[in-house]
Formats: structure tokens, C-alpha cells, sequence
């Protein structure tokens, strides 16, 4: 009995801790799961927000670039440049009710615009515009509404020798107006940035020369058409029925 007595207190320890086990170690193991689980989210929501940094930066750049696109498709018009020039101006004449029977463009040349010494900003050296011989006819109002189009399209900085006359062919509506201009079509800006491989990364607002635009602007003619008025005659205005 002795004996007994002395193994039954190792064997109630060994029991107790068997049912404490039992009962604990299924906590326990869903404990150290649910930690396991905490650690892999927490790497994953690392990764998210790594990637999350990088498609914000991706999108800003992105958000960058398309406005230095845009802004470089609007002004350096790289390809095609006869065909989209007379596009534009076919456009321009279908929204005012005109036809245009020629549209003729001339050799590049040099308008003089940028007059800047070597000491001075860098200029892209390139011919800077397109001349194109126009013709066009309508009514007095569609050719008033081209011209106007005409004058605030943005890179058109002259349009000159602009002659509008009434039709004398018999036959001809005698309200049909047919008439000429020159057209000159700006192809760069002026920008105050290294012209060199990185030409597109300075095409920004801090270095893009606006007063060029401006001194565009400040070229433009404008058509001396008379307005036609109840009191209009044809010595005031040569466009009167």
C-alpha cells in the first residue's frame, strides 16, 4: 500500500496535466493559428501599402506626363503636319457654313518670331510655321464666323492678304461672298529649357515661355468686315445686296 500511495501522486500529476493539455492546447493552437494568420496579413497589408505608394507615384507621374503630352500634341505637332493643318482648317469652315475650295500649303519658312541671341534661352532650331494659301466662299455671316474661329484658333498667328469679294459670275447667288488668305500656322513655342535627350522631362509650366504666346497673340490681324445694318449701303459697306 505504500507503494501505491507513493505512485499515485505521480500519476495524478501526470493526469492533471494530460486533461489541463486536453483542454488547453486546442486555445493554444488556435491562439498560435490566429498569430500565424496576424503575421501573413500584416505581410500581405505591407505589400498592399508598398504597392499602394508606388501606383500613387505611378499615377502622379502618369498624371505628369499626360499633361506634358497634351501640352506638347497642342503645340509641336510632330507628324503629318500639312494634313492636319488643313483638317483643322476643313473643321473650322464646317462649323462656320463655309466651303473651302483650296487649301494650298507653301514651303516652311521662318516668321522671324524668335529673335533670341546665342547668350539668350535656348530655341529649338527648327522651321517654326507653315503658310497655307486659302480659299473659301459663303454667305457674308459663315465667312465672318471662319474668319473669327480663324483668328483665336492658338497656334495661328497670322492670317494676312485676307480680299473677300461678291461673286459678278451669273448665275451666283448674289449674297455669295468668295475670298482669300494667307494663313501662317505656328509649329513650336519657344522654351527656356536644355534642348537635349531630356527635351520632354523640362516641358513643364516653371520653364514653358508664355509670353511667346502672348507676343502670338498680340500678331493677329483682324478681318475688316463691316457689319451689315439696316442703314448699310453699298458705298458704306461693299458687302450690302
Amino acid at each position: 500500500m505504500p507503494a501505491l500511495r507513493f505512485l499515485f501522486f505521480p500519476f495524478s500529476v501526470l493526469a492533471s496535466l494530460i486533461l489541463v493539455i486536453a483542454f488547453i492546447w486546442p486555445s493554444a493552437k488556435e491562439t498560435i493559428s490566429l498569430y500565424s494568420d496576424y503575421d501573413k496579413l500584416r505581410d500581405q497589408y505591407n505589400v498592399l501599402s508598398v504597392r499602394e505608394q508606388n501606383m500613387n507615384s505611378l499615377f502622379g507621374s502618369l498624371e505628369e506626363a499626360s499633361s506634358s503630352v497634351d501640352r506638347l500634341v497642342r503645340y509641336v505637332p510632330f507628324v503629318a503636319q500639312d494634313a492636319r493643318v488643313v483638317q483643322g482648317l476643313q473643321e473650322v469652315a464646317s462649323q462656320s457654313g463655309l466651303s473651302l475650295s483650296s487649301v494650298v500649303p507653301q514651303p516652311l519658312n521662318e516668321t522671324g518670331l524668335i529673335n533670341s541671341s546665342p547668350k539668350d534661352m535656348p530655341v529649338v532650331q527648327r522651321d517654326q510655321s507653315l503658310r497655307l494659301s486659302v480659299e473659301y466662299f459663303g454667305s457674308y455671316e459663315s465667312v465672318q464666323s471662319f474668319l473669327e474661329k480663324l483668328y483665336s484658333l492658338d497656334r495661328i498667328h497670322l492670317v494676312s492678304a485676307v480680299s473677300i469679294e461678291r461673286s459678278t459670275q451669273s448665275g451666283d447667288d448674289v449674297n455669295l461672298l468668295f475670298g482669300e488668305a494667307v494663313v501662317d500656322f505656328l509649329l513650336i513655342p519657344a522654351f527656356s529649357g536644355p534642348m537635349n535627350d531630356h527635351f520632354y522631362g523640362y516641358l513643364d509650366e516653371s520653364t514653358f515661355d508664355t509670353s511667346f504666346v502672348s507676343s502670338i497673340d498680340s500678331r493677329r490681324v483682324k478681318a475688316l468686315i463691316p457689319p451689315i445694318t439696316d442703314t448699310s449701303t453699298d458705298r458704306s459697306n461693299p458687302f450690302v445686296p
